[in-house]
This record gives C-alpha cells, sequence and structure tokens, in this order.
C-alpha cells in the first residue's frame, strides 16, 4: 500500500497502470476537516479487511476517512475535480437492516 503525492492526474494514471486495477483505488483523509488526501491503492479483499476491523471512533472531526474518488491534486476542497470513481458507497446512517436499505 503506498500513498502517491504527485499534484496531477498523471500520477493516478500511472498508480492505475502499474497496479493493473481493478484493485481498490481511493483518497484516504486523516480528519473530516482535512482536505488533501492521500491516494491508496490494494486488493479489493485487503480493503474488505481494513473495513472490518473495528476502531475506536475519534469523533466527528478527528476520525480518519477515505472517499472511493479519486481528486485532482488529491485534494477535495471546494471547487477540486474528481478524476476517476472506484466504487458506487452508500451511506446509511439509521440502522436499517441491509434488506430494508435494498428496498429504498
Amino acid at each position: 500500500m503506498s500513498g502517491v503525492t504527485e499534484d496531477t492526474g498523471v500520477a493516478h494514471d500511472r498508480m492505475r497502470a502499474a497496479v493493473n486495477a481493478p484493485d481498490a483505488v481511493f483518497t484516504k483523509f486523516q480528519s473530516l476537516t482535512t482536505t488533501q488526501g492521500s491516494y491508496l491503492c490494494m486488493s479489493w479483499s485487503m480493503f474488505f479487511e481494513a473495513l472490518r476491523k473495528p476502531r475506536p471512533f475519534l469523533g466527528d472531526r478527528k476520525h480518519p476517512g477515505w472517499s472511493p474518488a479519486i481528486f485532482q491534486g488529491g485534494s477535495r476542497a471546494t471547487g477540486s475535480k474528481v478524476i476517476d470513481l472506484g466504487a458506487l458507497v452508500l451511506d446509511y446512517d439509521v440502522g436499517a437492516t441491509l434488506d430494508e436499505a435494498r428496498a429504498l
């Protein structure tokens, strides 16, 4: 797993080619308020395993996060552009079962 620090879409293109997609490629952020992220790539099985591990919640402003989007320059700041999307993510916080969520 490695981060990419180049500020152009070229870094993203090289990363995709190097890992022979369709691996999970996403942007990781240190917190909700951090706009600069780092690109990460791993196999889908490693990605799902990482999501399965419970971690203590650090609070709304301090907990790390991720996005299935690859942002130009690695930034999700206002006006930033998404240059690739690796997955569709549904975020449903009401506590419904998976069957209830499917019915929506």
